[in-house]
């Protein structure tokens, strides 16, 4: 009787040793399961984002070499401000306005909502008006800087310059516009802060 009760005791502490073993397995392959799984799918994701970069860089090629220029202009991948300095004088003086004063100021993480309010804005060039367009709101995807300077000029000549900086393929925008009279002249002063962009940070 008493083998009897010392083999069930026996049995039944070593099934508990065994149930509790198990158990602790069990979990820890559960765990390991799900770290598998979880690396699993960050490959397979790995893999999905290197045949997308693939197909966009195979896209991206097959654009001709000229139109990956004018896209390269109108949004480059960094900002030469020597070379902008070039651009924007050269527009100045094919429409006869003298540019002085030039100077840079960065904005990272930076976007432009567009004012609508001010698209049909008239500026009275004897009241020297200030026109200002947009506010700015966080964005990490392209970075931009603000080009000021001084310009000296007719009305008309400072139109046809406001013109050909809107059909130019560089994307800019007027953040500000100062006019004054020049005494004794047809001619103004105008102070223009113009913002262009470029992609990164």
């Amino acid at each position: 009787m008493n083998k009897f009760i010392s083999g069930l005791v026996l049995l039944i502490v070593g099934l508990g040793l065994s149930f509790s073993f198990t158990r602790s397995n069990l979990e820890q392959l559960s765990s390991l399961r799900a770290e598998v799984s979880s690396y699993d799918n960050a490959l397979s994701q790995a893999d999905e984002l290197s045949k997308l970069q693939e197909n966009l860089t195979n896209r991206f090629n097959q654009i001709p070499a000229e139109e990956r220029e004018r896209i390269q202009k109108f949004l480059p991948q960094n900002i030469d401000t020597v070379r902008l300095t070039i651009e924007i004088d050269s527009i100045a003086n094919q429409n006869r306005i003298d540019i002085s004063g030039l100077s840079f100021a960065t904005n990272t993480q930076s976007d432009l909502i567009p004012d609508t309010a001010g698209d049909d804005l008239a500026v009275d060039p004897m009241a020297g008006d200030e026109l200002s367009m947009g506010i700015s709101r966080s964005n990490p995807d392209y970075s931009s800087v603000d080009m000021s300077f001084s310009a000296t000029g007719t009305y008309e000549n400072l139109k046809a310059f406001l013109e050909s900086l809107e059909n130019n393929l560089r994307l800019t925008d007027i953040q500000s516009l100062k006019i004054a009279p020049v005494s004794s002249t047809n001619n103004y002063e105008f102070s223009l802060v113009i913002r262009t962009y470029w992609l990164g940070m």
